[in-house]
């Protein structure tokens, strides 16, 4: 007997005569000493008889039997992994798992699916399309704070399978429109900053043209706009003594939401003070 794998559909026969003169036939068709004869194998979990008949040159015959027998198809049908990227699966992945939940940020637009099987000779399915196991397929995603249903098929060598289903939550977008910081210079501000304050003064001496604006935001992927940029700074420049100068900085969080922080900075005028504090002569007395 000789057992194969299922995926094998032909064995090589090479039988070999202990006397050149004896003649002999594979599965009834003549064969010469050495020769390979190719034997066509039937379905996975079947056997195979090939019978060698060898005649001795005195007409005396000896019957040599081979089984094959071909191994049933594999029945594993489990992953050997799973990533999505980005994101990571929740609970972590095991093989007898099979529901998962990810976690992504509003802005993210797809995941990228990686499953492996166990049994490599089987077939994979992700989102009913055909997908060679361990290869990447992009998956798009729907809008913020939806949840997008991945399907993976892990497809035995028999046919039976495994349903893996990763749900992805995309977040709704950030409604934080804070600045957890802003500072003037020259300054400072008044009253002094907090979060839930939109407006400000600040005083400046007579002799300053300009102050350097710099705000910061709470969330990194809201927009500032106005007379400060999203980078955050701006050296604003101020009229003539004795004027104010109105400065806005207004903060769009991700969903939209805006606020918008005032700054009015007051340049002092010039002194009119033309007194003198002090005058003495140094013989005599005023």
């Amino acid at each position: 007997t000789v057992e194969i794998l299922s995926n094998v559909a032909s064995v090589g026969v090479t039988p070999r005569l202990q006397d050149s003169d004896a003649s002999m036939t594979v599965n009834g068709q003549a064969t010469s000493s050495g020769q390979t004869q190719t034997i066509q194998l039937g379905t996975p979990n079947s056997t195979t008889p090939i019978i060698i008949i060898v005649t001795a040159q005195n007409g005396t015959q000896k019957v040599y039997t081979v089984t094959v027998i071909k191994a049933a198809l594999g029945s594993n049908n489990n992953l050997r992994s799973l990533t999505v990227s980005p994101g990571s699966l929740d609970p972590a992945f095991n093989a007898n798992t099979t529901r998962y939940t990810v976690g992504v940020g509003s802005s993210t637009t797809d995941v990228r699916v990686t499953a492996t099987l166990q049994d490599t000779s089987g077939t994979l399915e992700v989102n009913q399309q055909g997908t060679p196991s361990g290869q990447t397929r992009t998956i798009d995603l729907g809008a913020p704070g939806s949840s997008t249903e991945i399907e993976i098929l892990a497809i035995a060598p028999n046919g039976s399978s495994k349903r893996y289903i990763v749900t992805v939550n995309r977040a709704v977008p950030s409604a934080d429109n804070n600045l957890p910081a802003l500072t003037v210079t020259p300054g400072p501000l008044d009253p002094d900053f907090t979060a839930g304050t939109l407006n400000y003064t600040v005083d400046v001496a007579t002799d300053v043209t300009s102050v350097t604006v710099s705000a910061t935001k709470s969330d990194p992927n809201a927009v500032i706009s106005g007379d400060v940029s999203n980078q955050g700074q701006a050296t604003v420049q101020l009229d003539g003594p004795g004027t104010s100068k109105n400065v806005s900085i207004t903060v769009t969080a991700p969903n939209g939401s805006s606020k918008t922080y005032r700054l009015t900075v007051n340049r002092a005028a010039p002194s009119s003070d033309n007194n003198l504090s002090a005058l003495v002569v140094s013989s005599g007395v005023l």
